[in-house]
């Protein structure tokens, strides 16, 4: 039996600052890591933290349950994109 190292990797995405083209981008970067696993992260806010009171603050919090799916990729979010609509998102963040 051999052993070895896998090398797995996680991308955040979400951030204020992300728009379309930065997803296009993370995107092919992460494609061209020599990586076994790359998987992507939603940014989301926790109840009960700064981030989620943040976003409350600035009407960018979908509440009462609601929160942004993307099938096909396990996850998922509650907070609308600063400068993305909740329609403007790919099916998944990369597309997924």
């Amino acid at each position: 039996m051999k052993a070895g190292t896998v090398v797995t990797s996680d991308m955040i995405v979400g951030f204020d600052s992300d728009n379309l083209n930065c997803l296009e981008r993370q995107f092919d970067f992460g494609t061209s890591l020599p990586v076994v696993n790359l998987r992507t992260i939603v940014l989301v806010a926790p109840i009960a933290t700064p981030r989620y009171a943040e976003m409350k603050a600035a009407r960018r919090l979908f509440e009462n349950g609601v929160t942004d799916a993307f099938p096909g990729c396990d996850l998922w979010t509650n907070i609308e994109p600063l400068q993305m609509s909740r329609n403007n998102w790919p099916r998944g963040p990369f597309g997924c």
